[in-house]
């Protein structure tokens, strides 16, 4: 028997802690956040500004939501 891990099952356990970090790191940030603080999603905004990304729809789809968030 080869105990090797599928390629399907390293994307699936990949995809899970992916998904837990990305909620505890929006958690924490929003948490410890001053009341005055930008919240995770415009700070995202703000890095895709200086990176170039100009459109609405471009953002919207760097943070893989509808544009109608980011408008």
């Amino acid at each position: 028997m080869d105990r090797t891990p599928q390629p399907e099952d390293l994307a699936r356990c990949l995809l899970e802690v992916t998904t837990r970090l990305h909620r505890w790191a929006a958690t924490a940030v929003h948490a410890n956040r001053g009341e005055h603080d930008p919240s995770l999603r415009q700070l995202a905004v703000l890095f895709a500004l200086r990176d170039g990304v100009a459109s609405p729809v471009l953002i919207a789809r760097r943070l893989r939501v509808n544009r109608a968030v980011v408008t």
